[in-house]
């Protein structure tokens, strides 16, 4: 998977690309309707739109079958979203098939085999060279680790 310019985030390239937050509000109402479909039930219950020096944007999920939480972290930068535990941000889970199909389909849903992938130099080489100190400094060794990111 090559990376792009910006997929890192931070102060460094938020000048230099347009942060994608107007599309993360499209992303978020297109799974409202969700809580009404299907066998099972889902409810939008939490968005965490202030990130700080995160590079992703928390939506958290309601599974009232289960009774259990899930979080889906979007990156501020380019539209990739995935799973996550509840209140992590790498330990990377499966979403359930119905989620995906309820999420808008201009981003891409990027599963936990793509993110626990390690990366290799070559999968960098659109970074800028701000993006790259940053990667080695945080010692990132897979995807995830730089796709979704808290790094100040």
């Amino acid at each position: 998977m090559k990376l792009k310019k910006g997929i890192v985030g931070g102060w460094n390239v938020k000048e230099e690309l347009v942060k994608s937050s107007s599309n993360v509000s499209q992303f978020k109402n297109s799974l409202y309707p969700i809580e009404y479909s299907g066998t099972r039930s889902y409810k939008v219950i939490g968005f965490k739109d202030d990130i700080g020096v995160q590079n992703y944007y928390r939506l958290s999920i309601l599974d009232k079958s289960e009774n259990s939480t899930l979080d889906i972290l979007i990156n501020s930068m380019y539209p990739y979203y995935c799973g996550v535990v509840a209140d992590s941000y790498n330990e990377f889970i499966h979403l359930p098939a119905e989620i995906i199909s309820f999420a808008d389909s201009t981003f891409s849903y990027l599963s936990p085999l793509e993110l626990n992938s390690r990366f290799h130099e070559s999968d960098l080489t659109e970074l800028n060279e701000s993006e790259l100190k940053e990667i080695k400094y945080w010692g990132a060794k897979t995807f995830g680790e730089i796709i979704f990111n808290d790094w100040d």
